[in-house]
């Protein structure tokens, strides 16, 4: 995570944290997006002489813990929305079982 962090910082690239939310003036918060950072793309190891490859695998090992963290999102996303329905599907049942008794005690 250390060499991650610090490859970022190399790059000019800040930490996914940074992209969160944040006081713009007393009383308030704002949240942005991540900033839209223009990188024009790197030629493969074998075409550029002295490259070197632990910076590929640097990349490679961000790429898969940023897609690790999407996928964990992802699967969070999914349970909230199980949990969302469940609670929805009590929600549904509470109301009509208040308006069977409501009813039972207006007759």
């Amino acid at each position: 995570a250390a060499a991650l962090a610090a490859a970022r910082r190399r790059r000019g690239m800040p930490g996914v944290a940074g992209w969160g939310c944040g006081r713009s003036a007393p009383g308030s918060v704002s949240c942005g997006t991540p900033p839209v950072v223009a990188m024009s793309p790197l030629p493969s190891p074998g075409k550029r002489p002295g490259a070197s490859h632990s910076a590929y695998a640097s990349l490679e090992d961000e790429n898969r813990w940023l897609r690790e963290a999407v996928a964990q999102v992802e699967r969070r996303n999914s349970e909230l929305a199980r949990q969302q329905e469940a609670a929805e599907a009590r929600n549904r049942h509470l109301e009509a079982e208040n308006r069977r008794a409501t009813g039972r005690m207006e007759s």
